[in-house]
């Protein structure tokens, strides 16, 4: 939704709200009986978190947060500050408020396919081919993708980014739950493409998360979300967690919000058809019981869920791109803490975040100590309102830590002579769209970010402006002893990515792209035109280039354009665009809400209106949209200008 919608309403009320319940918090220390005392000072770390945790509220614009810590299985402080609903005043409560966790379902969805593992109904070595048909694979790879590829995002499978959402806002929850396909049924409509072979590296994987969520359900006989209450929410004590808010709690779930023009804007409840992949909604304390187990050999209070030799597999790289390098345990991301903001502490950890409309979410366990952590809000960037920051929480805990090791530097290598031509490329974080077809690209699939050009200077490799010292064997040394730089190859002995000591995230190496390439260049010579020689001529290259294979621009870039222009002045251009985005994405309230926004920035008032009904219509939780219209409609109606919004495309 365009933020820029609001620039009319400023409400007393609405600001009120942003600056309530700063001082509110709910701290409610719980101690299980355990044979080990705490090595943390609790009436420090309390002081500690309660004054960071303000200041964070109050800086980021947070409603509600949550802040639990576990330490040797036993919960050892959790507190609630703020509001989990804003309208009912509702306070945070660890126990009782339900929080989205977005893509912590995965580290879950992987935890329970492990229990299955530890329990002997599955092999590690198993080829999911067993439980899903024959894989989408085109390049003809030939080694199975197995369980273990799943559980370390290894797979190879392409990430489409099609298909996940059920967009229907004007429905209600229920109706929307009721059109997404079982998970057998995506994964079977050409989703689970093969890109590369099995192993060769990680790739953040949303479609082999919701192949093992099918898995388990193979396995289990039961559905994806019943098999989630028997194999870990029931054995864990997680009474109040379910995959989507059961009815019994619904009335406990919080409220997600966005943060835009000073004012605060409820989310409408996200419906996902990857679901192992995004939607699990869980208590804080609840998610302090997954923790027991996990800084616990596996068992908390209310039972077992993993053996201890299981746990400890859990908690220990499954996968590492290099022996010295941060890597994947059972979906769990291996980090240093020393990079978590400023902070001078270097521990070993292991983790997941979460974030989705309204949400966002991050566990932390720190094996070596028994430590785990788990911070919540609801309130995500992808809402409006700027980042959303946990490490100074983080780097307060790790603090209190008697101990601690302090960061340390690596040890510069002696100069080297070496031919680095293989190394330098364009590379891209590869969680996106590889080879989209004509209709993935409509559809809106994943695009690449970024490009991360490696370059030669001086006998050194330049990343992003970064200067690394090769130390040999495909390791490079930056310059000032920060981090280590390791660039991967495939089974041909070809370059094919680079990755960071510090975390798995693998940047691919840019291959045979011309098609992809041919996408992106269409798209940025229409943006180029619009810039250089004016709409009309813009709108002529659309014209013939619409429908093309080649050609596609995606609604986040229509709508990224025509803002451009409206924040330039050029409010005729901003229509032009807008009423595109309009005329290619019928469905989408957002393009309506935006083409409103312009109309009415040019007085063209009724045309305002009429777009503004058109996105409530498609969207009738847009309530910042209904708060414009409200306001549109007390003014005077000018004579349009122009023709009324726009046609839907044939």
């Amino acid at each position: 939704m365009s933020n820029r919608s609001r620039f009319f309403l400023r409400t007393c009320f609405t600001f009120a709200l942003a600056t309530m319940g700063l001082s509110n918090v709910s701290f409610n220390p719980v101690h299980a009986q355990t044979t080990e005392e705490p090595r943390i000072n609790l009436s420090q770390l309390e002081d500690s978190i309660d004054q960071v945790a303000q200041r964070c509220l109050k800086e980021q614009q947070l409603p509600g947060l949550s802040v639990i810590i576990v330490e040797n299985g036993k919960t050892i402080f959790q507190g609630g500050y703020g509001f989990a609903n804003l309208e009912s005043k509702t306070k945070v409560d660890p126990e009782t408020s339900v929080f989205r966790i977005g893509s912590i379902s995965k580290a879950l969805t992987f935890l329970t396919l492990t229990r299955l593992i530890d329990t002997g109904r599955l092999n590690r070595t198993d080829d999911v081919e067993k439980f899903i048909g024959p894989l989408t694979n085109p390049i003809g790879f030939e080694s199975p993708v197995t369980i273990e590829n799943l559980l370390t995002h290894t797979s190879g499978f392409d990430q489409i980014g099609t298909g996940r959402h059920i967009h229907e806002l004007h429905l209600d929850l229920e109706q929307r739950k009721a059109l997404r396909p079982s998970l057998v049924e995506f994964l079977t409509d050409n989703n689970l493409r093969r890109v590369n072979e099995p192993g060769e590296y990680f790739r953040y994987d949303t479609y082999g998360t919701t192949l093992a969520g099918a898995v388990i359900e193979k396995v289990t006989g039961k559905s994806f979300a019943e098999a989630m209450q028997s194999e870990m929410f029931q054995p864990l004590g997680m009474k109040a967690s379910a995959v989507e808010v059961r009815d019994a709690q619904s009335a406990q779930l919080a409220m997600g919000y966005g943060w835009n023009e000073n004012e605060y804007q409820p989310q409408a409840y996200e419906v996902y058809v990857t679901t192992p992949a995004s939607s699990i909604d869980a208590t804080p304390a609840d998610m302090g019981r997954l923790m027991q187990a996990l800084t616990s050999n596996g068992s908390n209070i209310s039972g077992q869920f993993l053996t201890p030799a299981m746990t400890a597999k859990v908690l220990s790289p499954q996968y590492q791109p290099h022996p010295e390098f941060m890597g994947i345990t059972h979906g769990l991301f291996e980090m240093n803490s020393a990079y978590f903001g400023d902070s001078d502490i270097d521990l070993r950890t292991v983790g997941h975040g979460g974030s989705m409309r309204g949400f966002r979410s991050a566990m932390t366990i720190v094996p070596e100590r028994n430590l785990g952590i788990y911070i919540v809000t609801n309130r995500a960037p992808e809402a409006g309102g700027g980042n959303v920051n946990f490490d100074p929480i983080v780097n307060a805990i790790l603090g209190q830590l008697p101990d601690a090791p302090q960061k340390s530097k690596e040890p510069i290598p002696p100069e080297m002579k070496i031919d680095l031509g293989e190394y330098v490329g364009d590379y891209f974080y590869g969680t996106y769209c590889h080879a989209p077809s004509a209709e993935d690209a409509a559809a809106g699939a994943w695009r690449r970010g970024r490009v991360n050009a490696v370059t030669e200077d001086a006998g050194s490799l330049l990343i992003r402006d970064q200067r690394f010292l090769p130390r040999g064997k495909d390791v490079f040394v930056q310059a000032d002893g920060e981090r280590k730089v390791f660039f991967g190859r495939n089974s041909k002995g070809d370059v094919t990515f680079y990755v960071y000591s510090s975390s798995p995230d693998t940047f691919e190496k840019a291959q045979d792209d011309a098609p992809y390439r041919e996408f992106e260049s269409l798209a940025q010579a229409f943006q180029n035109l619009l810039a250089n020689e004016g709409i009309e001529r813009a709108l002529k290259f659309h014209a013939a280039n619409e429908g093309s294979d080649s050609y596609y621009m995606s609604e986040a870039e229509f709508n990224r354009v025509g803002y451009g222009q409206l924040q330039s002045g050029n409010t005729k251009e901003a229509i032009a665009v807008f009423r595109l985005n309009a005329q290619t994405y019928t469905d989408s309230w957002n393009a309506f809400d935006s083409l409103g926004e312009a109309y009415a920035a040019d007085n063209q008032i009724e045309l305002a209106i009429r777009n503004y009904e058109k996105s409530i219509q498609l969207n009738p939780q847009n309530e910042a949209g209904q708060a414009v219209l409200d306001e549109l409609k007390k003014r005077e109606l000018p004579t349009p200008r122009e023709t009324p919004e726009p046609t839907p495309k044939k």
